[in-house]
């Protein structure tokens, strides 16, 4: 079995947000984690930095909101960068 026969073998959706990764859950885990990670890399990725956390979270809730609190967080984050350029100072008074 050659390697692209192996990825679309183990390729399945995510358990939680639906997205068809390798691997899943775990695949998607690591396709977030490869994001952050260029996100802290490189600085031009800085303005979009909590959307991606917002967004990813508010996919993934069993792992990322344990409360109440935490999605009006997520969604109230989510939300400011979609529709305001005030975005960043709407999450510092969350």
């Amino acid at each position: 079995m050659n390697d692209r026969t192996k990825a679309q073998v183990t390729s399945g959706p995510c358990e939680a947000c639906g997205a068809v990764a390798v691997e899943g859950r775990e695949g998607c885990q690591r396709l977030f984690d490869e994001i952050l990670g260029r996100e802290f890399g490189d600085y031009r990725y800085g303005r979009v930095h909590r959307l991606t956390v917002d967004t990813y979270s508010l996919q993934h809730p069993e792992q990322y909101m344990r409360s109440g609190k935490s999605f009006v967080a997520h969604l109230t984050g989510m939300c400011a960068a979609l529709e305001t350029v005030e975005a960043m100072a709407i999450n510092q008074a969350v």
